[in-house]
């Protein structure tokens, strides 16, 4: 049986689809799920009614390789808030070289799916870009080259436990930026400059750890030890000194056994075991207990506290 060809949406056809509305537009994609869409090298200024925004907003997309890369938007905002990237397909979303000029740009609550996104060497003018709340599945999420000339929002960003690679590789923000979530990979971003307040509070990031010599675990990437460091190092210079020590740990952790001597790499383990590299009270306190106890079964009590409490009279 021959394999049925991928339709594809582009040119015209893709633009006259797009100004019939989201109803009509997301009608087509329920009967076309596996197509392809591309607005590749569109020019979308001359399209705007009024001065209004060029919207997405609400527009659902096929599962195929969705492109956007080289497309001019032209002065004023640009609305892809609450779009939906279809799963399940091994399509890319590209807006590579994308250029959307002066004015706002907005992606919150934007759901990419399980995808390779690529906004790379895009052009986000002097407006304010916003990610707030936009979803990321499986796949790389590359945001390289780019200066963000405005305030950038990628806070509460939901969906990120699974994805492959997060990158800001050689950004420049050239006002506030801010990045929470949990992700399930170090987010990279060496490399890049700020003017302004960098806010990763609440970025939470999942060591990649493999089996090492069956009974302790290693980095999967050594790469995550430089990642984590220039993260503490923006949390620390904005003053999130929870966070830098949160990286710090995970910095720690990535060079064991790697950067990291054998019999050092042991004696780290023990003070993380022990305290979690300085964050846990808990930890000690209960070893100090322990030690307390075994002690006191070891010898008398009052001898005991007297040699594990010191200080005290």
């Amino acid at each position: 049986m021959e394999e049925e060809e991928t339709i594809k949406l582009e040119g015209k056809k893709a633009i006259a689809l797009w100004e019939g509305g989201k109803d009509k537009w997301n009608e087509w994609v329920k009967e076309n799920l596996e197509a392809d869409v591309s607005f590749k090298n569109e020019d979308f200024s001359q399209r705007r009614k009024y001065g209004g925004p060029i919207s997405f907003k609400g527009y659902n997309f096929p599962k195929g390789t969705v492109d956007f890369s080289y497309a001019s938007f032209g002065k004023g905002d640009v609305d892809f808030s609450e779009t939906s990237f279809e799963d399940g397909g091994d399509g890319e979303v590209k807006f590579f070289w994308a250029r959307f000029g002066e004015g706002n740009v907005d992606f919150r609550k934007t759901r990419f799916g399980d995808r390779k996104v690529i906004f790379s060497r895009a052009g986000f003018g002097d407006g304010n870009v916003y990610f707030g709340g936009a979803g990321f599945g499986e796949g790389k999420v590359l945001f390289n080259n780019i200066i963000f000339e405005g305030y950038t929002d990628f806070s509460n960003l939901e969906d990120c436990d699974a994805v492959e690679e997060f990158s800001f590789i050689n950004v420049s923000f050239e006002k506030t930026f801010t990045l929470s979530g949990t992700f399930g990979c170090v987010v990279d971003m060496v490399g890049t400059k700020n003017s302004h307040h960098v806010d990763l509070s609440g970025l939470k990031c999942k060591l990649r750890t493999e089996p090492y010599k069956k009974f302790f675990k290693k980095a999967s990437d050594k790469d995550d030890a430089t990642r984590l460091r220039r993260l503490k190092e923006l949390a620390e210079n904005n003053k999130h000194h929870e966070a830098g020590l949160r990286f710090h740990a995970d910095e720690m952790r990535a060079k064991r056994w790697h950067e990291t001597g054998k019999l050092a790499s042991v004696l780290d383990m023990l003070f993380d075991f022990s305290s979690n590299y300085g964050q846990s009270i808990w930890r000690p306190v209960a070893g100090l207990m322990l030690l307390t106890i075994a002690s006191f079964l070891a010898t008398d009590f009052p001898t005991a506290i007297r040699n594990s409490l010191p200080f005290l009279p």
